[in-house]
């Protein structure tokens, strides 16, 4: 009988940046409520800039809240506020670090069967004043090449499972 044992254990997980600040097509809606909302709470009557006040600070929040990248077993997932986003191992033909130019933004790319998936873990360095709030280990942290080297792991690792459910296809041959 053939056991698979690995000693990473079995879910990992790593912050990752807001999606606010990664994905425009996240952010621009706090964005723009930020803004509506604080010029309402600076020249709207007393009841209503109350309410737009606090609009703009919850918009405000979407940019600082980071998310959290969870490796499974079975999965990736992505967790931001009350967004999920899940995607199979068996989805995932290579992931590799990244490092966007313009912005300074790195973080991990998984290459998916369907597409790329851009997984933003770390902002620039002059963005990690603005967060001098959260803990330290959120915004710097060396997670990058650890992420790799556990989504790399758990991909060989559910790629053999299959391979021994599927009736030995790609497992080595006995004697």
């Amino acid at each position: 009988m053939v056991t698979l044992s690995s000693p990473r254990p079995q879910s990992a997980g790593f912050l990752v940046l807001s999606r606010a600040i990664a994905e425009w097509s996240c952010g621009g809606v706090p964005a723009a409520v930020l803004v509506g909302s604080g010029l309402a709470a600076l020249f709207a009557p007393a009841p209503w800039s109350i309410v737009a006040g606090v609009l703009a600070l919850l918009a405000g929040l979407a940019f600082v809240v980071p998310g959290r990248l969870r490796v499974g077993p079975e999965s990736v997932t992505l967790h931001w506020l009350w967004t999920v986003r899940t995607v199979p191992l068996a989805e995932i033909e290579s992931v590799t670090g990244y490092e966007e130019r313009v912005s300074w933004v790195v973080g991990l790319r998984l290459d998916l069967r369907s597409g790329v998936l851009f997984v933003p873990m770390r902002s620039p360095t002059g963005m990690s004043a603005l967060y001098w709030l959260l803990p330290k280990g959120v915004w710097g942290d060396q997670g990058i090449d650890l992420a790799v080297e556990v989504i790399e792991d758990a991909v060989a690792t559910h790629a053999r499972r299959q391979a021994l459910r599927e009736g030995g296809e790609g497992a080595a041959p006995s004697p």
